[in-house]
């Protein structure tokens, strides 16, 4: 069974198993970047410092860019993750093909 066959179940023709580790991964990274998203919400609610004439501003802005770039993290950890299970399948098909035609050769 090649990679093609074995994905072909999935609409969009990438198959990813989920492992304990990368749920975890993904559970852990979901909680970080809803918690800069939370962060970049509410960013410059405070009250403003007399020293500085914006504070929240500059605040808000890194909070920006911080849910901007765990953002992109989160998407390319998906891919890196469809990557890794069609790379799973794919080998597991390569090794049932060599075991099948090592032991046919016996």
């Amino acid at each position: 069974m090649t990679a093609d066959a074995a994905s072909a179940g999935s609409p969009s023709g990438d198959c990813v198993v989920l492992t304990p580790m990368l749920v975890s991964s993904l559970s852990s990274l979901c909680s970080v970047q809803h918690a800069a998203a939370n962060l970049a919400a509410h960013a410059g609610c405070c009250p403003a410092h007399s020293a500085a004439t914006d504070p929240g501003a500059a605040t808000r802005r890194a909070a920006l860019v911080l849910s901007d770039l765990l953002t992109r993290a989160d998407q390319r950890a998906a891919q890196l993750a469809a990557f890794a299970g069609r790379s799973r399948i794919a080998g597991q098909a390569c090794e049932a093909a060599y075991d099948e035609l090592s032991s046919s050769a016996n």
